[in-house]
């Protein structure tokens, strides 16, 4: 296992600045293009007994890119669709007297959400997303390194997306419910 682990990080080395630059030119979102490399070689490690089959490897890992990057669009899209047919039946339910979800309750959400996170992870959090400083700056203000930050970051990024979008699933659900 050690030696397979050994290998894998040798092709990770190899293959994840030309991955990055294409899940960039696909997603045209730095954060778009990290989750992509992520969850590419995630799946690559996963189904490692497969890579030895692909008659050209350089196209197997290109094509895997191509999908899980649609897929994440497609993912996207949708989320954006529903949130802005949600929007709407929300404003003709407020005009009715009907509770709509306002910044208020998102942020209640995101409270939540940040609530969950580590420590670390939530300062972080906050000096990027909150007062706007980059990694470097983050970085040189907490005293750690700019790689530090950037993995808080895309943790506490996942962690957030994750728990909102658990509580979207759910308002998906009432709403075709309701519908």
């Amino acid at each position: 296992m050690r030696g397979e682990s050994k290998r894998f990080k040798e092709f990770y080395d190899r293959w994840s600045g030309r991955i990055y630059a294409f899940g960039m030119k696909l997603c045209r979102s730095e954060i778009l293009a990290e989750e992509l490399l992520q969850e590419v070689f995630v799946r690559l490690w996963q189904h490692r007994d497969k890579l030895a089959d692909a008659d050209n490897l350089e196209a197997y890992l290109f094509q895997s890119v191509r999908n899980q990057a649609f897929t994440m669009l497609k993912k996207i899209a949708r989320e954006e669709a529903f949130l802005a047919e949600y929007g709407k039946a929300q404003e003709g339910a407020s005009s009715d007297g009907d509770v709509a979800m306002d910044a208020r309750e998102y942020r209640q959400l995101l409270d939540q959400a940040l609530a969950k996170l580590s420590p670390k992870q939530r300062e972080v959090y906050t000096l990027c997303q909150v007062e706007g400083l980059t990694y470097e700056q983050a970085a040189e203000r907490l005293g750690i390194s700019p790689l530090t930050v950037k993995t808080h970051m895309q943790h506490a990024l996942r962690q957030v997306r994750t728990f909102l979008k658990s509580r979207i699933d759910l308002l998906i659900l009432a709403f075709l419910l309701l519908r």
